[in-house]
């Protein structure tokens, strides 16, 4: 017999984030995927398209990241790093933050957004600027 609907959800989950690491580390590509959750609203809205870039440079503050938490995909703003590399972060539509090890968990950097007719970079947009 097969496993519980909870080890399949969890191989699927791991399955994608081979596939993704691989295309945005390993052979430095873009990514489109769609959202899942709102937790970054109103820029990036539930079942929206966002472009995702391999990791180029520094992540900054204000810069919204894909990040894997081992269940699941997010999209969070980097609200701070601490001095020992830990990463804040936390969705725009959320009052509580969440923290993640960069080199295990964050996969790459959303760029732009596609908003009804069109695709929009998401570092044009002037929310929080409180960061």
């Amino acid at each position: 017999m097969g496993g519980s609907m909870m080890e399949t959800k969890m191989d699927d989950h791991r399955n994608r984030s081979v596939v993704l690491r691989a295309l945005l580390t390993k052979l430095g590509q873009n990514v489109v995927i769609r959202t899942r959750y709102t937790c970054m609203r109103p820029i990036i809205a539930e079942n929206s398209l966002v472009c995702v870039a391999p990791i180029s440079k520094p992540l900054r503050r204000g810069d919204i990241l894909l990040i894997d938490q081992g269940y699941r995909f997010v999209t969070h703003r980097l609200l701070k790093i601490d001095k020992n590399g830990v990463y804040y972060t936390s969705g725009d539509n959320g009052l509580i933050f969440d923290t993640c090890d960069y080199q295990n968990a964050v996969l790459g950097v959303i760029t732009s957004v596609k908003n009804g007719d069109g695709w929009y970079a998401v570092n044009n947009f002037k929310i929080l600027q409180c960061l």
